[in-house]
């Protein structure tokens, strides 16, 4: 069952169930900032309709480990995309803030289902830090064309109505390419006489991921909102944003190179780091480059360290119980990220500090973890 999993067209599956899940994320500044501009929102309300998606998004994802294990696979991906489909449709017919964010809410609700089965796929393949590192850059690469194409008018106008469009190809398409998707997991037998990491590292690693994510969500879903009240025209944010998700699919190809080179330490904190101080370039007046230096080192650190973030708390999880969670820690951390950041906007650039140090924060619990499970079993490796 493990080759079965390691198929090259399984690995295709897990990408595009996992691209499923995080295309609208990956362009939640376009969205935003198209329904921000047509509803005319302030940033306490633009930073809830960004949330708004992942409200549903984390209750679906929290209770992930009661399904994702039980459920078909082939039939809980159709299912799911049926629903994403019902709420890209909702944001067309959406006519005022409330039921954009009731749309919003439907279709991260099918997103919700792609991600965890993605991910538990991935922690039940042998190598997962590479393969979490492709699935994740492919994932990224997928929205990136869609973004470029966006900003040169390949689709047609700059609207909200072609974005929805777009997203919908993409989905039908990603539904296509998921011939081969199993319909369920593997997860290795238990070894007698081994102890496996203690239930609370899992946990842990969970939350820091959950810090960490928060604070790129925030970062992420107002790009597109500094670019516009800096006196930046749409076109030349969304280049630069797409470029932002360029920097999210090298990010993970630097991770898999990486990988068994320098440890775990050293791609966590350092890149971090980085993506961490571009934060004090846009605590003053943001020009043209400035903009983009920050849009190239934010994602790119920010993306090297998740590979190694996300295998380190598979390590942590040897029966696959809590992989599949991962999910409801990014959903967690968009819920609260980018509502807690347009609140913040404006009071001395708090926003930007506690950015900062919830980058560093989430990554210091998962390397706390790390170094707590060092030469326990790994279930994957089995």
């Amino acid at each position: 069952m493990a080759d079965d999993l390691n198929h090259p067209a399984v690995i295709v599956a897990a990408t595009a169930t996992g691209t499923i899940g995080v295309v609208v994320f990956a362009l939640l500044p376009i969205y935003i900032g198209q329904i921000a501009e047509r509803f005319d929102l302030d940033d306490v309300q633009t930073g809830l309709t960004a949330s708004s998606y992942f409200l549903v998004y984390a209750l679906i994802s929290l209770s992930a480990p009661f399904w994702v294990r039980r459920w078909n696979w082939r039939h809980a991906v159709p299912i799911g995309c049926g629903v994403m489909i019902t709420g890209l449709l909702g944001l067309l017919a959406a006519d005022s803030a409330l039921t954009v964010m009731i749309a919003f809410s439907i279709t991260g609700a099918g997103a919700a289902v792609q991600l965890p089965i993605s991910l538990t796929l991935v922690s039940d393949m042998r190598n997962t830090e590479r393969i979490y590192a492709l699935t994740i850059a492919l994932g990224q690469l997928v929205p990136a064309i869609m973004l470029l194409g966006i900003s040169a008018g390949w689709y047609g106008a700059y609207s909200l109505i072609n974005t929805v469009y777009v997203t919908l190809l993409v989905v039908f398409v990603c539904l296509v390419l998921n011939f081969r998707l199993p319909s369920r997991g593997s997860v290795a037998p238990r070894i007698p006489g081994v102890s496996a990491p203690k239930p609370i590292y899992a946990t842990a690693g969970l939350a820091g991921l959950a810090i960490n994510f928060a604070a790129f969500a925030a970062m992420w879903a107002f790009f597109e909102r500094i670019a516009a009240e800096s006196g930046f025209d749409a076109d030349f944010a969304a280049r630069w944003i797409a470029v932002g998700l360029i920097m999210t699919a090298v990010g993970p190809f630097f991770s898999a190179w990486l990988a068994d080179r320098l440890g775990r330490a050293v791609p966590l904190i350092v890149p971090t780091t980085l993506a961490a101080a571009s934060m004090a370039l846009l605590a003053g007046t943001v020009t043209p480059p400035i903009y983009a230096i920050v849009l190239v080192v934010f994602p790119l650190g920010y993306y090297i360290a998740l590979s190694f973030m996300l295998s380190i708390i598979a390590d942590a999880d040897p029966n696959g119980s809590v992989s599949s969670l991962m999910s409801f820690a990014f959903a967690c951390g968009a819920l609260a990220g980018p509502a807690l950041f347009g609140y913040l906007r404006g009071t001395e650039n708090a926003e930007l500090w506690l950015i900062g140090v919830a980058l560093l924060g989430g990554v210091a619990i998962v390397l706390w973890v790390h170094r707590r499970i060092a030469g326990m079993p790994q279930h994957h490796l089995s």
